[in-house]
């Protein structure tokens, strides 16, 4: 399922992966949204994140039981799963 953040109905239940393509300025709002669904692990797609930025990240996510990748990333791949996260 894919939800976008602002979307003016939540989805139900939980998600295993969440992939945030925000602006700096919505990532920690992105993280609550994830982390409130049960997500498990973040791809967070930002680019040119100051240092201190992706630590707090990492330090939210973290808390909320999540793993993170980036900031930065374009996504991963996984063939053998057939996904595609970018």
């Amino acid at each position: 399922a894919v939800h976008r953040l602002g979307d003016p109905a939540p989805p139900v239940g939980s998600f295993e992966l969440a992939v945030v393509a925000v602006g700096n300025r919505s990532v920690s709002v992105a993280l609550e949204a994830a982390a409130a669904h049960g997500c498990k692990a973040v791809v967070v797609m930002t680019a040119h994140a100051e240092p201190a930025d992706a630590r707090r990240w990492l330090d939210q996510a973290q808390r909320s039981g999540m793993r993170m990748l980036g900031p930065g990333p374009m996504g991963f791949l996984r063939p053998a799963m057939k996904l595609d996260a970018g």
